[in-house]
């Protein structure tokens, strides 16, 4: 933070257009450090279970669970508003985790029980700490782009790495069920750290082209084929917001127990999407609608995975011969999904409001979490699978069926009065439907179906869960908002802001992955200073609920991940500048 005061100064955007107007450069930077304090002692009961131990204990009360600087660098040049190229850099470095061990419940380590890790007291794993300690940096933006006529139709094409995100969603939950959904990976690590961010801050951007055409003033065409895939950034195992030991591809596995029998279940990777996704946009708006209609078509592969026990030949594991690995867990990305959309934006007295309804069909539904492909044992076949072994059904093995969602938004301004000089504020509600189930319905993780069901046989074993375990329910209904009051040059050049965000999930649980679960959220609140549109200080105080089923002694299931941070609370201070 230091430093960040050192370089504060008036904006300077480097920017030349070279002698003539013609061809323009423009270059911007920005730093960002972040400090944050855990305010929470570790939770014994979440801690006791070796499937959430690590990400429980490896920071204590007061300790500080990230203390990170990030970079980012933009280019953008153009020549004559005809073509040009854009170019983005992000770097960052975090001493949080410079010599971070990850450390688990005492009595689990006093047994010999290791973490996604390995023993106690190890070191993350290279891929966790590249995306966490660094110093890492990447590429984000990278495309060229040009605009001309097709006779008189304006045409702008794109091509390289970038992002285009169709809809009208504002916050995750809207980017979770809009049309917009997998249309680009988003970085879960800095929406889980910092709640209520703006959708347009988690893009992650892809190899693409794409084009736009404005056919009349009221009616435009656009259009993308993609080059590459790639997940959604997820919170790792071990890390302050990961949620789970398992989880996703930094740790080397998973320790459990079948029967009396313990054994290391090992981490084999993603199965990738090798597809490549495309779709296609109308938008009209002409004067009798008085506002914008979307239609949208998709074709896609998921960007979210499904994490689920499949068969390890040979046994081997990273833990082997001490604990050997007879089933390893995988990443799953189901292809082969359509989604058609529809969308409407206006005005309406000031207000920007918006709704839009998205149909996915042939869609990888909820899956339990580790959840057996195969049985562990032949007598369990029959009562874990009573429609057959599950199939490998594009790239995955989750039930596959249709789903409808819509989302409903708005945002706008209040004006100056004795509270405040102005405030901002946002509303954003979700809902999810199941419709039907295609194939592989005892895979799916909801109620009626594959272990959520009360059957003797699945109770007799153990295996039998609801909805309070995290089983999906028909529907789901989830509420986002933000509002923050501002106060206009509090001191010379200063001024104050109070954002306020949170989330709930107030009706059932989502019938896809991280569509949300009952009485489940995310909350902060905090207070900023904007110093001459250069530097901003930040404070926040962050945190999760949900519910957790236990037995008096450990966390026995989750209704859903962000049950499991309830009790990672944090505050968390920002220092930010422009130049």
């Amino acid at each position: 933070m230091a430093a960040i005061f050192a370089v504060a100064r008036p904006a300077a955007a480097f920017g030349t257009d070279f002698g003539d107007s013609d061809f323009k450069v423009r270059w911007d930077n920005s730093m960002r450090a972040n400090l944050g304090v855990r305010t929470t002692a570790p939770d014994p009961v979440i801690g006791a279970n070796p499937a959430f131990s690590a990400g429980e204990y490896s920071f204590g009360r007061g300790g500080i669970d990230t203390s990170r600087l990030d970079v980012l660098s933009e280019l953008d040049a153009q020549w004559q508003g005809q073509i040009g190229a854009r170019a983005s850099f992000a770097g960052w470095y975090d001493l949080a985790y410079q010599n971070h061990a990850v450390k688990i419940d005492p009595a689990l380590a006093a047994a010999g029980i290791p973490s996604g890790y390995g023993p106690n007291g190890s070191g993350l794993s290279d891929y966790a700490l590249n995306r966490y300690r660094g110093p890492g940096g990447e590429f984000l933006d990278a495309f060229g782009w040009a605009r001309f006529d097709l006779g008189s139709v304006p045409v702008t094409v794109k091509a390289g790495r970038h992002s285009i995100y169709w809809g009208e969603s504002l916050l995750l939950g809207g980017a979770i069920h809009g049309v917009a959904y997998s249309q680009v990976p988003l970085d879960l690590i800095k929406g889980f750290a910092n709640p209520g961010t703006e959708i347009k801050e988690l893009y992650r951007p892809l190899g693409q082209i794409s084009a736009n055409a404005q056919l009349t003033p009221e009616l435009s065409i656009s259009g993308q084929y993609f080059l590459e895939w790639q997940s959604y950034l997820y919170p790792e195992a071990g890390t302050f917001a990961g949620p789970a030991d398992f989880a996703f591809n930094g740790p080397y596995g998973q320790f459990a127990k079948l029967g009396p029998n313990s054994f290391y279940f090992k981490n084999g990777g993603a199965n990738e999407s090798r597809k490549h996704d495309w779709g296609t946009a109308l938008r009209y708006t002409p004067g009798f609608v008085d506002g914008t209609v979307g239609l949208y078509y998709r074709h896609y592969a998921d960007k979210l995975a499904a994490v689920l026990l499949v068969p390890n030949p040979g046994g081997q594991g990273p833990m082997s011969p001490t604990l050997n690995s007879p089933l390893q867990y995988q990443q799953f990305y189901g292809e082969g999904v359509d989604l058609a959309g529809l969308s409407y934006a206006r005005q309406i007295a000031g207000i920007s409001t918006a709704i839009e309804a998205a149909y996915r069909y042939n869609t990888p539904l909820q899956a339990q979490a580790l959840g057996l492909t195969t049985p562990p044992a032949a007598g369990l076949a029959p009562v874990l699978f009573p429609n057959g072994l599950p199939r490998l059904i594009g790239n995955s093995y989750q039930a596959r069926g249709d789903t409808l969602h819509l989302v409903a938004n708005a945002l706008g301004t209040l004006p100056p009065s004795m509270l405040w000089s102005i405030a901002t504020w946002n509303i954003e509600a979700t809902y999810s439907r199941l419709i039907t189930i295609r194939d592989n319905q005892d895979m799916f993780f909801g109620m009626g179906y594959g272990v959520c069901r009360s059957t003797p046989q699945l109770s007799g074993a153990g295996l039998a869960k609801n909805k309070n375990d995290g089983c999906a329910t028909e529907n789901q209904a989830g509420l986002g908002a933000s509002f923050t009051p501002t106060w206009y040059q509090v001191f010379s050049g200063v001024d104050l802001l109070m954002p306020l965000n949170g989330s709930l999930t107030y009706w059932g649980n989502s019938p896809v992955t991280l569509g949300g679960n009952a009485g489940s959220g995310t909350y902060s609140a905090g207070l900023g200073a904007d110093i001459r549109s250069t530097l901003r200080l930040d404070v926040k105080y962050i945190g999760f609920f949900g519910n957790t089923l236990d037995n008096g002694k450990m966390v026995t299931s989750s209704n859903g991940l962000l049950s499991l941070l309830k009790n990672r609370e944090s505050v968390v201070f920002t220092a930010k500048v422009t130049f």
